[in-house]
């Protein structure tokens, strides 16, 4: 019968022979086919081939032909196909089918067990052929398990005792048989294919799922694949399949142990069926996946997909995972591993100047290598070659030559040179660049000596004839080694290199391989050691608009340093915050010279041109809303300049900040200014803000400090936006009970009080002279007990300080940091203020504003007097409101008032303005008269206005520690009857040791511009000192209650013996008439004053005359009584 069957084509094929043959490990096989060579079959030999019967209509059983091939025939090979030719037997060669014809060959039909593998026709040669679904290349590892051996050829390792080799119809392959209670099976083998084609054949006993599957790995970093217990391996593998019904091969890619699938096949995973499965990796990276249903005899491909994210790798294998029930059930045959990369040299590295290192795309056969091999640039081949070991390549050859290699381009030709794998090399021309590794790497100029380090050691000068070594032309020189360095070297010239640039010159040095030192003329320069402030922070850009940031540089900055000192400096491996900005080259910085820092010259170069930009390295990140800080060190790691900007405080936004005088203090912020410059900075050139300081510094305050150890309880209420530390002295302990930032509404706190010194602060930053002195109240202070602290603070220690003094302290020849020189002054030390110390003694709170009147607006204000003795510490003030129904109390707090101090029976002003502007600039100061010192002693409300009443409203002020001062309930019927129109004008207290809240107490202001800020009211009323000696005095005489601002209240003062005395005073006019109760059961105390308006009962004005005035002291429980009379006139007025 005539039979034509056509085989679909499985990847590797056996012939099945009577007699048996062998392979090497290079796949040459005893009596078995080459590549591309005819090998005469034996007579007798029974052909076996896996013959699918579909394709004619049978029904699709794998079937086994066989049949006798006579001796005359003659098989040929050509990659992965048979031909089978004989006189009356004609196949015909298609590149997917074996097409089997003839007119009278019988085949004997048997039927074999459908789970058994196929058997195949021949075993693969060193180098498939082209074709369309299988690139060429060489195999690096075949293992069919015909040896069944699993410790050699190739040697696996892992669990191998997990494993058995079984046989069905004369076929070998390795069956998984685990112990029981094991989940899990490992199987590895040295590989390092990356690019190639890895197949294996597999058939799976049992429903494939995520606790019963294998991994077929192709490659990976490391021999341990058990992913599930923590490998952290990196490579690729064959997943054979997972839950659910759709199972299927996947290629994944692990990373660390976890997977990412890149590629699904087709083919279902079904039980029982055998499957050749083959994952190919292209040198480009991309990757397919053939899938064959060897049961079937169905296919598919799947790809490609590009992946090249694991390139490396060192072995291959198997990782199964199963359930107690299919210990068993794994079965695999025919693993093969193809490289795909060409045997050829991929780089040569010059070792010295007589060796050269070669790099193979994969191992050579070093055995075999031969100097004849290879040739350098056509003329030269090497003395010897040899392996460098496991250890440093498995890749390399190391060529050795008699000449030393020049520098410059070479190529070396490689022919003839097999691999380790058996093919011989391709391309093996290749081009590479000699690099002389003989150079100065570094050098270091002092003064004293020059170090110079070398890439590699020098051979000794002493063993060369005509080498020398020159500093500045000079070769008096000594020279040594370090000992425990053979790359750097020290030379010494006879005299110390003078500061600036210096120049060593080496001739005839060469290394130990002979090659010529490179650069043999270095220069460096001898520099000077820098110290505090020598550099200089002069101007800085944290914030640049938005339109100059860019994608690179999203927040570009710069930083200006200033060399302000006459010494030549070296800003290499000098930190900005830590970081260091410049460490590969010199930054050498003359006196006056500039060096802008940045990170971003490309965003500043187009703006402010070609200026001393430095691309840092590493530059320190600068707070845009936040305090930052700017430290410069030196390479010694000493701080030589710093500061720390608040930009709520400084400004900068858009702008770069620039310091007025480099010559001042970096950290006193009163010593920069935003840049004037058109172009929003000056990088490079004096700043647009440059102004010499000349002035000395001035003295704010000084005031008592309070010692550690004594202590007081006080209570901090409500007052949710101001820091407690503000309420007391800088130097105060104080510990809260529910919060470190002191911002809570209810604060605890201990709060010191004993004084144990005086504090002075300036208004720049100070430093002592060798002159300076200080004397507290006449007496010289020892140098011991007073210290400079924080810049512009001085303290001075004294156990003679006192609380409630009037002490005075005297300084003489103290300086700024610029060297401007204040020769002495005297200020008084303000004492803590307690409850009564400050008054309110005037206010503004109907002020007058007409746009059209010619005259300044007028604003609100509260006076304040000081009825000590001695002066008192103005900051921590707070005016506020009555609570309001639930409690919460309105509070106004003066700004800038830390420095702020009043003199004894002196005055002090509080005023509204929004907007920060100089005193004089104030609407409060342009609307009033003042006296001189009013500026230093007033305080600031960031408010358009007090919230003052002009009918009367409650103010209470409070001190330091929330000390109750006074309170105050005024109203407008206090005003002066007879002043008319009384807006504009300032209510002035009479008396200010008298009751606050007595109307007869306060009066109309006659002051020119509407009151008297900062100075005596002009109701002039006198002082307790000028009452009278037991009994009653008039002042004035006559006086006119007409509103004028003179002599419109009469001042009754009196004196009595003892202090329990209440006090009756009443106005009768000249017919013996009661015009006024002025007091009735007033406790007098033994000395006081109270005062007469000039108007009656009836709130009516008495007339112009003489007038009486009855003053009856009484006790009446001791029984005694004492009777005062005295004259007075009322005057009418011109």
């Amino acid at each position: 019968m005539n039979l034509s069957a056509i085989v679909r084509r499985v990847s590797i094929y056996r012939v099945s022979c009577a007699s048996k043959v062998s392979c090497d490990s290079r796949m040459t096989c005893d009596s078995k086919m080459s590549r591309d060579s005819k090998v005469s079959s034996f007579f007798g030999v029974s052909v076996t081939v896996a013959v699918l019967l579909g394709v004619i209509g049978f029904t699709a059983w794998p079937l086994t032909l066989t049949g006798q091939i006579p001796a005359s025939s003659t098989t040929t090979y050509q990659p992965e196909y048979i031909a089978i030719q004989q006189s009356n037997f004609q196949p015909t060669y298609q590149p997917e089918y074996i097409a089997i014809q003839q007119s009278n060959y019988q085949p004997n039909y048997q039927y074999t067990d459908q789970h058994t593998p196929p058997f195949i026709l021949a075993r693969p040669a060193s180098r498939d052929q082209p074709n369309d679904e299988h690139p060429p290349g060489t195999v690096t590892l075949y293992d069919p398990f015909d040896d069944m051996d699993l410790l050699v050829n190739p040697p696996w390792s892992g669990d191998t005792v997990m494993f058995l080799h079984q046989t069905e119809n004369n076929h070998t392959f390795l069956q998984l048989q685990a112990p029981e209670g094991a989940s899990k099976a490992l199987l590895s083998t040295p590989d390092q294919t990356v690019f190639g084609s890895w197949s294996w054949q597999y058939q799976p006993g049992f429903q494939a799922s995520n606790v019963n599957r294998a991994f077929l790995v192709l490659l990976s970093d490391r021999p341990d694949f058990n992913y599930l217990d923590g490998s952290a391996w990196n490579g690729y593998a064959i997943r054979t399949g997972e839950n659910g019904e759709e199972k299927r091969f996947r290629l994944v890619r692990f990373d660390a142990g976890n997977q990412a699938v890149l590629l699904t096949g087709e083919l279902a995973v079904e039980q029982g069926h055998w499957y050749q499965l083959t994952a190919t990796r292209s040198p480009e990276g991309d990757w397919w996946l053939d899938e064959e249903d060897l049961t079937l005899g169905i296919s598919a491909r799947s790809g490609p997909v590009n992946d090249q994210t694991h390139v490396q790798s060192g072995f291959t294998g198997l990782f199964l995972r199963f359930t107690s029930g299919n210990r068993s059930a794994f079965r695999f045959d025919e693993f093969v591993i193809r490289n795909l990369q060409p045997f050829q040299p991929v780089a040569v590295q010059a070792e010295g100047s007589f060796r050269l290192l070669v790099e193979f795309s994969y191992p050579p056969d070093v055995v075999n290598a031969r100097p004849s091999m290879f040739l350098l640039d056509g003329v030269m081949q090497p003395l010897s070659v040899e392996s460098v070991g496991e250890e440093e390549g498995q890749n390399l050859l190391r060529l050795a030559f008699d000449e030393p290699l020049s520098d410059g381009e070479h190529q070396l030709q490689v022919q003839g040179l097999m691999s380790a794998l058996g093919d011989s090399v391709e391309n093996g021309l290749i081009s590479f660049n000699v690099s002389n590794p003989f150079q100065i790497q570094s050098s270091d100029f002092r003064r004293e000596f020059v170090d110079v380090r070398f890439t590699v050691p020098p051979k000794d000068p002493a063993t060369l004839p005509g080498t020398r070594v020159e500093i500045n032309s000079s070769e008096d020189l000594l020279i040594s080694v370090s000992d425990n360095d053979s790359l750097l070297w020290r030379f010494v010239p006879s005299t110390p290199l003078p500061t600036g640039e210096s120049q060593i010159r080496f001739t005839g040095w060469t290394d130990k391989d002979g090659f010529l030192l490179t650069n043999p003329t270095v220069s460096g320069w001898v520099l000077d050691e820098a110290t505090s402030r020598d550099v200089v922070i002069n101007e800085f850009f944290y914030r640049v608009p938005a339109v100059w940031r860019t994608e690179t540089y999203p927040r570009p900055a710069y930083i200006e340093l200033l060399n302000r000192s006459g010494k030549l400096l070296n800003l290499k491996n000098w930190t900005l915050n830590g970081l260091i900005f410049q460490s590969e080259t010199d930054l050498i910085l003359q006196p006056g010279d500039f060096a802008v820092i940045t990170q971003g010259v490309s965003v500043f170069y187009p703006i402010f041109g070609v200026q001393p930009y430095w691309e840092a390295e590493q530059f320190p990140g600068l707070p845009l809303t936040t305090p930052g800080i700017i430290v410069l060190r030196n390479d010694a790691g000493s701080v030589v300049d710093s500061l720390q900007y608040v930009p709520s405080l400084w400004g900068g936004d858009g702008v770069a900040l620039e310091k007025t005088d480099p010559n001042t203090a970096s950290a006193d912020q009163s010593k920069w200014r935003p840049s004037e410059a058109s172009r929003a900075g000056t990088p490079g050139v004096q700043n647009s803000v440059y102004q010499e300081d000349l002035d000395p510094p001035k003295p704010l305050i000084a005031e008592v400090l309070a010692k550690p150890a004594s202590t007081q309880l006080a209570s901090i209420q409500h007052a949710p936006t101001q820091h407690a530390s503000t309420q007391h002295a800088p130097t105060d302990m104080a510990s809260a009970k529910n919060s470190t930032t002191f911002l809570s509404t209810s604060i605890s706190t201990t709060i010191n009080t004993t004084s144990s010194g005086i504090e002075i602060r300036f208004d720049e930053f100070v430093q002592a002279s060798e002159n300076t002195t200080m004397e507290l109240d006449g007496v010289l202070i020892p140098a011991g007990q007073w210290e400079l602290n924080n810049g512009r603070h001085l303290r001075v220690y004294s156990s003679e300080v006192k609380p409630a003094y009037n002490h005075r302290i005297r300084v003489r020849q103290i300086e700024d940091v610029a060297g401007n020189r204040l020769g002495e002054f005297l200020i008084p030390v303000a004492q803590p203020a307690g409850p009564g110390d400050l008054v309110i003694h005037e206010l503004m709170a109907d002020p007058l504003t007409d746009a059209f009147d010619g005259k300044p607006d007028q604003t609100e204000y509260i006076e304040l007097k000081n009825t000590r003795g001695y002066a008192l510490q103005m900051s921590g003030l707070q005016l506020r409101d009555l609570p309001d129904e639930n409690g919460v109390e309105k509070t106004l707090y003066p700004v800038g008032d830390e420095d702020r101090w009043v003199p004894a029976y002196g005055y002090f002003v509080i005023y509204p303005e929004v907007d920060e502007v100089p005193f004089g600039e104030s609407l409060f100061a342009r609307a009033y008269l003042r006296h001189p010192d009013t500026e230093r002693h007033s305080a600031r409300i960031e408010r358009s206005t007090l919230g003052l009443i002009s009918t009367g409203k409650t103010i209470r002020l409070y001190g330091r520690g929330r000390v109750r001062m006074d309170s105050l309930t005024y109203s407008s019927s206090w005003h002066n009857p007879n002043v008319t129109q009384t807006k504009g004008r300032s209510l002035e207290r009479l008396d200010a040791f008298a009751e606050t809240n007595a109307g007869w107490n306060w009066g109309t202001s006659g002051g020119v511009t509407g009151g008297t800020p900062g100075e005596e009211n002009s109701l002039q009323a006198m002082q307790p000192s000028n009452a009278v000696s037991h009994g009653v005095q008039l002042t004035p005489q006559v006086f006119s209650p007409d509103g004028d601002g003179r002599d419109d209240l009469l001042t009754i003062s009196y004196q009595l013996p003892e202090t329990d005395y209440l006090l009756r005073i009443r106005v009768y006019d000249e017919q013996g008439r009661r015009v006024r109760t002025v007091t009735e059961d007033l406790a007098a105390g033994s000395i006081g004053s109270v005062y007469w308006n000039g108007f009656d009962d009836y709130g009516l004005k008495a007339r112009a005359g003489l007038y009486i005035i009855h003053t009856e002291a009484y006790n009446r429980a001791a029984g005694r009584v004492r009777y005062y009379k005295n004259a007075v006139a009322i005057a009418v007025p011109p």
